[in-house]
């Protein structure tokens, strides 16, 4: 069968002999794209693990290689997680899919028009891991949204330990160093596990000892933390519509990422 690009809006006819097209073990689909479809970009589902997996007490980690069925495409990729919250402008990254939680996965595939229902699977080298999920999906779900603006950010949370403390000064340590740092970080505000807020004032010594104000009287046991935020993107991959130039495979992506 010989199979050509045609340009829109153009129409074709197609015409196979019925031998070829009883002689295939898998069904034939034919479909065609809407406008834009073959443009890659950021495509964001609604994704929730299903009761077989709930079951199997699946631990479904962040990047981890997954096969998406969406319509007729089978993306093979490796999605990052994040809250589903509508309202808000920053979504903030979830490590891990909790059981009877829905998140919004996010991966770099071509162009999706909703409504367009998700099915995802475990690849075969990790289907072979777990016996009870084999030709199971794992999690459901359908097309969120077709947005690359959308904000993802990843929180990584420093902690340092106050040496000396008396009424709104303290002398912290162990969360920095050397004063380069120090000074770098000086802008962000801290706070602590008992509520307090404080900046750093000044660096003291050269082994990452600050000098800080907070906003009411320190304890010595108290543990004093800063907030960092990075935007996380998804894992890139190449997609192809031919088999024989399908990219990167699941167990190539395990490799890299090991």
């Amino acid at each position: 069968m010989r199979v050509s690009i045609i340009a829109p809006p153009l129409f074709a006819s197609l015409y196979g002999a019925s031998a070829t097209l009883s002689s295939q073990e898998t069904p034939l689909i034919l479909s065609s794209l809407n406008a834009h479809e073959n443009r890659l970009t950021v495509l964001h589902f609604t994704f929730s693990l299903t009761a077989a997996a709930e079951a199997a007490g699946l631990a479904l980690k962040g990047k981890a290689p997954l096969v998406f069925h969406c319509g007729f495409r089978k993306i093979v990729c490796a999605p990052i997680y994040s809250d589903d919250s509508r309202r808000a402008s920053k979504h903030k990254l979830a490590r891990f899919v909790q059981p009877g939680a829905q998140v919004v996965a996010s991966i770099y595939a071509p162009a999706l028009y909703s409504p367009a229902p998700l099915l995802a699977f475990l690849p075969d080298a990790s289907a072979a891991a777990t016996p009870a999920l084999q030709g199971l999906p794992i999690a459901s779900g359908s097309l969120l949204s077709v947005d690359p603006n959308r904000i993802i950010v990843k929180k990584i949370l420093l902690t340092g330990h106050p040496f000396k403390a008396h009424k709104k000064k303290a002398v912290v340590r162990w969360m920095f160093f050397s004063p380069e740092d120090i000074r770098w970080f000086k802008p962000v505000e801290l706070h602590t596990k008992f509520g307090r807020k404080g900046v750093i004032r000044d660096s003291l010594g050269t082994h990452g000892y600050m000098k800080c104000h907070f906003d009411g009287p320190m304890m010595q046991h108290d543990t004093v933390c800063m907030s960092l935020y990075k935007r996380a993107f998804p894992k890139w991959g190449m997609f192809s519509y031919r088999p024989s130039e399908q990219g990167p495979q699941p167990e190539d992506m395990d490799k890299e990422q090991a």
